[in-house]
């Protein structure tokens, strides 16, 4: 019985993800270190009004991965946003897993994203990651960082909201890519 409650639950939540949510990696430019880099992060998000974002709720209860997010409404805004985001790679790629089975509109995104952090996190070199991090070392490959913002860019090409108007087009990020992390 356990077990169908779970498939109807991941079937409903594929249907708020396939409507409402996002599969994303984001891409930010780092500016703090001697040398310009770039911090790759993968989520999912589902995005709601606040006076109607009861499930989110209920998601993050029934889930038991991820946190909710408030943004107070602005001057601009009309009212306040809650959103749900996974809030490491791991918790992203596990939940991806679960709804993966009953997703329809954003399943090939969906397998890009599992595809992509499977990828990442296994070649993350845990040996010394904080010294060399310190000392300005570049922890990932140039191809690394190209395999990256390919799939940012893909993944994140039909996003609808203002944050991703203006982002860098694969083309421009290439450029830089091969100047900051040279073979």
């Amino acid at each position: 019985m356990e077990d169908i409650k779970n498939q109807l639950f991941y079937s409903w939540l594929a249907g708020i993800i396939d409507g409402d949510g996002c599969f994303t990696v984001s891409l930010t430019r780092q500016h703090n270190s001697k040398t310009p880099s770039l911090s790759v992060w993968a989520q999912i998000c589902i995005t709601s009004r606040e006076d109607e974002s009861w499930y989110l709720k209920e998601i993050v209860e029934r889930v038991g991965l991820g946190k909710l997010y408030t943004k107070k409404k602005s001057r601009v805004q009309q009212y306040s946003v809650v959103t749900y985001q996974t809030t490491s790679m791991k918790d992203g790629l596990e939940l991806a897993k679960r709804v993966l089975p009953y997703l329809h509109l954003k399943k090939n995104k969906c397998l890009k994203f599992i595809e992509f952090v499977e990828y990442w996190v296994s070649t993350k070199s845990p040996f010394k990651t904080s010294i060399k991090r310190m000392s300005g070392v570049k922890i990932r490959t140039q191809s690394d960082m190209l395999r990256a913002v390919k799939v940012a860019c893909d993944i994140n090409a039909n996003r609808q909201t203002r944050r991703y108007k203006d982002k860098l087009t694969y083309e421009q990020w290439e450029p830089l890519i091969k100047e900051w992390y040279p073979l």
